[in-house]
């Protein structure tokens, strides 16, 4: 992951609430996308599951960190959204 001075940096997996907007960090990808809870939560809730230390692993991503807020640059999307009819509309 590249480090920019001017984004927040981010908080660790431990401290994740699925239940509120964020941005989450994609290790896999090198990515960030937009959290929706009322989109993932439940998803996240039933199959996320610790990779390693700090890191979850959920639809085929590694979660390593996130901030709060939501920033409309979303660069990566979960397959649970890739694979929705809506995605991309």
């Amino acid at each position: 992951m590249t480090e920019d001075k001017n984004e927040p940096a981010l908080r660790p997996m431990s401290e994740f609430d699925p239940s509120k907007p964020a941005m989450v960090h994609d290790q896999l990808n090198d990515g960030t996308f937009e959290w929706l809870p009322e989109k993932y939560r439940e998803h996240y809730e039933r199959y996320a599951s610790a990779f390693r230390p700090g890191v979850i692993e959920w639809d085929g991503l590694l979660l390593d960190g996130w901030r709060a807020g939501i920033d409309r640059t979303t660069t990566l999307a979960p397959l649970a959204k890739r694979n929705s009819p809506s995605f991309g509309l």
